[in-house]
């Protein structure tokens, strides 16, 4: 090989290992800069998960409590209505259900029975 060929090839022989380097501290330089992904839970999935789920679970307890305590459930069921009816026909007794509760406690349909004559325009208290 002559000396200007051997000249060269060294040349490129020296490029390209100049290239190599570059492209090495390149690659090692990928791994050190800054990275936009964040590390830890994403939020946004977690609340969406929770969306569907919590009122599953919620759902489910309810049912789970009215079935060990049918009698709480009862009550509770009992109240809706009285305050369904007196939202509508007369929302300033609304304040009283709970003694309405208490005082026909074991006789709802004498209630229902006294709301349904004394109410009998509003379509909410014709119970029962």
């Amino acid at each position: 090989m002559s000396k200007r060929r051997a000249a060269k090839v060294k040349e490129d022989v020296d490029d390209n290992y100049d290239a190599d380097d570059t492209s090495a501290r390149n690659d090692d330089d990928r791994g050190k800069t800054k990275s936009t992904k964040k590390e830890g839970y994403n939020i946004y999935a977690i609340v969406i998960i929770a969306m569907f789920v919590v009122p599953g679970i919620i759902g489910a307890t309810l049912y789970v409590i009215d079935y060990m305590y049918p009698e709480a459930a009862a009550t509770r069921k009992f109240k809706e209505k009285i305050m369904n009816c007196y939202e509508i026909a007369n929302p300033t007794k609304l304040s009283d259900v709970d003694k309405f509760i208490a005082k026909y406690q074991g006789r709802e349909t004498a209630l229902y029975a006294q709301l349904r004559n004394k109410y009998r325009k509003v379509p909410e208290c014709q119970l029962y």
